[in-house]
Parts: structure tokens; sequence; C-alpha cells
């Protein structure tokens, strides 16, 4: 079995790299280099956000072996922090699989200067700190509503089904809204793309803005939000990490 799954991760792996770098060298040949790296950088996040938001409560609030850490001479703050660091290890290999190949195009094509590797490779290990402190809250907040509730899967359920929706939606306005060019646009379609990234995810935007144009401001917004919202969260989880197990996991019974 651990030889069939491995089999299969990488021949995933192998079909994600190939996609990428098709996709990366398509945007090069009609002119959109210049986005390649904000759009690398919103598909990543975006599948981030979706795989995190699916098991954010079973990794970060899950009561498997509970008991027996609290027992344990270790530090509630601890156990918090390796549940994320858990998280962030498996989203920073879907990062590195996904803007690897993209730069490696990027920089075969354009020779950029060496910040622009410098950029990449800061803002990637940054990467998946902004799309975890979401789907760790709303993950959190549908579970929360879900345990408060009768049918308490039921709801979970049918909150996660309506979100991975709105995200999917969200992501699907940079091709529904690419229909409208026409050839005459052809020139203006970098900054349109540009527009539509910025609708759907800016710190994407700040991304390439920071590594195609060396932009420290970009950068430093991309990097200073991506950190303090990911702190705010881990604190705030900290803080509040056993009265959030104990009610995701409560159950009710009937009084009969």
């Amino acid at each position: 079995n651990f030889i069939l799954l491995t089999l299969a991760w990488i021949l995933v792996g192998a079909m994600i790299l190939a996609y990428i770098a098709l996709l990366s060298f398509g945007m090069i040949e009609v002119g959109m280099s210049e986005i390649l790296p904000m759009y690398l950088y919103m598909i990543t996040s975006l599948i981030i956000l979706v795989f995190s938001f699916f098991k954010a409560g079973g990794v970060i609030f899950q009561m498997k072996n509970f008991e027996i850490l609290l027992s344990l001479p270790i530090s509630k703050t601890a156990v918090v922090i390796s549940r994320f660091l858990s998280m962030y290890t498996t989203n920073m290999f879907m990062s590195l699989l996904i803007m690897l190949p993209g730069t490696i195009i990027y920089g075969i094509y354009n020779h950029p200067g060496p910040l622009f590797y410098i950029f990449i490779f800061i803002g990637t290990l940054f990467l998946p700190l902004l799309p975890i402190t979401l789907s760790t809250a709303v993950g959190a907040l549908i579970a929360g509503i879900g345990s408060r509730m009768k049918h308490k899967n039921l709801v979970i359920a049918a909150l996660t089904i309506i979100f991975a929706i709105v995200v999917m939606a969200g992501s699907m306005l940079l091709s529904g809204n690419s229909g409208t060019i026409t050839p005459d646009m052809i020139r203006d379609i970098t900054d349109f793309m540009t527009a539509q990234i910025k609708k759907i995810y800016p710190p994407a935007v700040w991304f390439g803005t920071a590594a195609v144009r060396t932009d420290f401001i970009s950068f430093i917004m991309l990097i200073g939000s991506a950190v303090v919202l990911f702190v705010c969260m881990v604190a705030l989880v900290q803080k509040y990490f056993l009265t959030i197990c104990t009610a995701l996991n409560a159950t009710h019974a009937k009084n009969n």
C-alpha cells in the first residue's frame, strides 16, 4: 500500500509539474509573462485554501491523543504550533511544486536579475500563511456553528459545500470574464488580467509586482500582512484552544 501510494503521489506531482510548465510556456508565448508570477501565486493560494479548509478542523482541533498530550509536560503553545507547522509543511510542498517550474521557465525566457529569484523564494516560503489563516478561521467557524445544532454532521457538510462553491465561483471570475476579450484587446490583456487577479486575491498582485518590478513596498506589504495575520490566528487559537476543542468535539444526547 505504501509503495502504491508513493507511486500515485509521484504521478500526481509529475502531472502538476507538466501542467504548470505548459501553462507558463503558453502565457509567455502570448506575451503575458509579466503576470505569470502573480497568476501562479493566486493558483497556489487557491489550492492551499481549499485543501487546508477541508483538513483544518481535523488537524488543528483534532481530539486524537488529546488527553495524552495534555498529560505530558508539553505546553499548550507547543501543541498548537506543531499542528500549524504540520499544515504549513504539507502546503509548502504544494507551493514549491507549482511555483518552481513556473519560475524556471520565466527565468529562461526573461533573464531577470538576482532580486527576482530572492523575492520569489522568500515570497513562496510565506505563501501558505494567508490561505492557512483563512481556512482555519472559516473551518473553525463552520465547525462551531454545526456543533451547536441537532444534525451536526449534516450542517457542517452543507456549510462546507457552500464555502467550496463560493471559492470555486470566485476563481472562475477570471476565466469567465476573459471571454469578453477580443483580438483588438490583446495589447491590454496584461492590465485586464492584473485587474481581475487584484479583485480575487490582492496579495498575488503584491507578489507579482515585487518580483517582476523589484518593488520593495509591495514585498513588505505581502510578507507583513501574511505574518501579522498568521501570528494573530496562532495566538487566538492558542488562547482559546481548550475551549474550541471542547466545543467542536462536544456531543449531545437526548434526555430520553
